[in-house]
């Protein structure tokens, strides 16, 4: 329907385009049709020879749909311009023109049906477009905000679809807008780079960092939380004296200082998120391997091994209830900040840059080297147990 209703609006735009110069020019300024035959004829050859120029000395030129409804509407005046009598006088009857018309509305109307509907079956209601990367370059800034609308698509799609950006633009007062394309990989008689719908990003850097930085608490503080309803300062007030109450009974705990700072601050602004966390199932041995799931078809779900950038995020309940049981053990949880910290494009950024440090470094020789010791048998498989064992219980271990 998406493609039926993208036609039918672009030949209907062709049309009116063309039909509205065509009697703007016949009929109100009386330019004789042959007048307007050789103009449109000579333009339409001039645009077409501006095209294959451009195309060819650039590698990675594209056209834009624009430059094809220019060409269709010159190439339709060309064309209706060649008839005479009879014909071209119903072709450029009011009436007729607005009935050939009619379809436009109905293409405008399939079109923004078509898209809601997209969007809703893409796109998770569950993610917000949170943009999370490095904020100094414009590539990186793209970057983030591609990885954004990623995490932002259904299980169903995410090995489907490709992101790519069309359009960016930066102020010098922090505001960044950017549009990107969702496209199917391959669809229907072998075609690729369908395109799906776009997405537009808007958000302010100095905004961002504040989002950032927004108050997350344990699923137990926020479970807390979700009990009261406070706007009032001393309804806040109240919410804050029962949280002492509540801690001193054993029933709400607090790590540390910033734990308390964050609960205060949650309650006196009212703003705050719950704790998530992602399960990494390579974590006691310092690896990346998170998992993801993703929408079978049948209502049920496929879980599979990601890297961080594909990993999911999830509440301490939804682990508990649709995380696989052998993945739920403590050692393989890691909450979203500190995923984030170790595995998330800063991290990746600095390995890649200590990378290229140490492949710039000088081998270093080794010297006064002195030959080792034979070890015998006996001593070896006893090295070997004590390695075994204490690997194995670095890995098992479950996390306190």
């Amino acid at each position: 329907m998406k493609w039926f209703a993208e036609s039918i609006y672009f030949l209907e735009i062709i049309f009116i385009t063309a039909t509205s110069v065509l009697l703007l020019a016949n009929n109100i300024l009386n330019v004789s049709t042959k007048t307007i035959h050789i103009v449109a004829l000579v333009l339409l050859v001039v645009y077409v020879c501006i095209g294959l120029l451009l195309a060819n000395r650039k590698n990675k030129f594209t056209m834009s749909v624009n430059y094809f409804k220019l060409i269709g509407a010159l190439a339709y005046i060309v064309l209706i311009t060649t008839l005479k009598g009879i014909v071209f006088d119903i072709l450029t009857h009011p009436l007729v023109t607005l009935g050939i018309a009619l379809p436009y509305v109905v293409a405008i109307a399939l079109r923004n049906f078509s898209k809601g509907q997209i969007n809703k079956i893409i796109f998770d209601d569950r993610h917000n477009a949170n943009i999370r990367g490095r904020f100094d370059t414009v590539d990186n800034i793209k970057e983030s905000m591609r990885s954004s609308i990623a995490s932002s698509i259904s299980h169903e799609f995410k090995g489907l679809t490709e992101i790519r950006d069309e359009k960016f633009r930066q102020d010098t007062e922090g505001n960044v807008a950017g549009m990107f394309k969702v496209l199917l990989k391959s669809g229907f008689w072998g075609l690729k780079h369908i395109p799906l719908t776009k997405v537009t990003l808007t958000f302010n850097l100095e905004q961002e960092v504040i989002t950032m930085k927004k108050n997350i608490l344990t699923t137990e503080q926020a479970s807390f939380l979700k009990q009261y309803n406070f706007s009032l300062y001393q309804e806040r007030f109240e919410v804050l004296c029962k949280a002492q109450k509540a801690e001193k009974d054993g029933h709400l705990n607090f790590a540390s200082d910033d734990e308390y700072k964050t609960f205060i601050d949650a309650v006196m602004t009212g703003e705050w998120s719950e704790e998530l966390f992602m399960i990494n199932l390579s974590n006691p041995i310092g690896c990346e391997h998170f998992l993801a799931a993703r929408e079978d078809g049948n209502g049920g779900l496929i879980w599979d091994v990601v890297d961080y950038s594909e990993g999911d995020r999830f509440t301490k309940e939804q682990i508990q209830t649709i995380v696989p049981e052998a993945y739920r053990y403590s050692a393989f949880m890691v909450s979203e900040i500190a995923a984030e910290k170790d595995w998330g494009p800063e991290a990746q950024h600095q390995r890649l840059e200590q990378a290229k440090k140490q492949a710039k470094e000088p081998e270093k020789t080794i010297e006064n080297f002195s030959k080792p010791r034979v070890i015998t048998d006996e001593e070896r498989h006893d090295d070997y147990t004590q390695s075994s064992i204490r690997t194995v219980a670095a890995t098992l271990r479950p996390a306190q």
